[in-house]
């Protein structure tokens, strides 16, 4: 699964892996909750961004200025910056229900720790001498130079 998938699709092939009894696992599209994720049999969850969405009190809200949003850079800095929102908004019992019903399903939450680790500690401005830059294309390189730039303001 990934993060773009549209609703219908992520159900049907939900649906699909159930009958074929494939267990199915990754991100969680940003139109499908955590949640009905869990219900719909995905065993695992990529990363905190969509625990963090369901533990808001904030859900609904922040779910659908993500949608509205362009894909892309503009998506990637309104994600950064609701990060804050989302937990200064945490809900303690959300994410008691949410615990209990992944718990309940089998679903595993993935924290991709590595991944938050490079956002915490690696500076962008390594990133153009590392010697597997030059492997990676220009757009890209700069994208993910953003991105930590963006993480860096958050940490400050």
């Amino acid at each position: 699964m990934y993060s773009r998938l549209p609703r219908e699709a992520y159900f049907a092939l939900a649906s699909e892996a159930k009958k074929d009894g494939i267990p199915f696992v990754g991100h969680v599209p940003i139109y499908v909750s955590a949640s009905e994720a869990s219900a719909a049999g995905q065993r695992s969850i990529e990363h905190l961004s969509e625990v963090l969405f369901a533990c808001s009190s904030r859900e609904s809200d922040l779910r659908k200025q993500l949608i509205a949003t362009a894909i892309g850079n503009e998506r990637d800095r309104l994600r950064r910056d609701q990060v804050k929102v989302m937990v200064d908004t945490f809900s303690e019992q959300k994410a008691r229900t949410l615990s209990r019903m992944f718990a309940e399903n089998n679903t595993w939450q993935v924290p991709t720790l590595l991944v938050q680790h490079a956002y915490a500690f690696v500076e962008p401005y390594g990133l153009h001498d590392s010697p597997g830059a030059r492997y990676v294309p220009a757009k890209t390189l700069e994208s993910w130079i953003e991105r930590l730039n963006g993480f860096r303001k958050i940490r400050s």
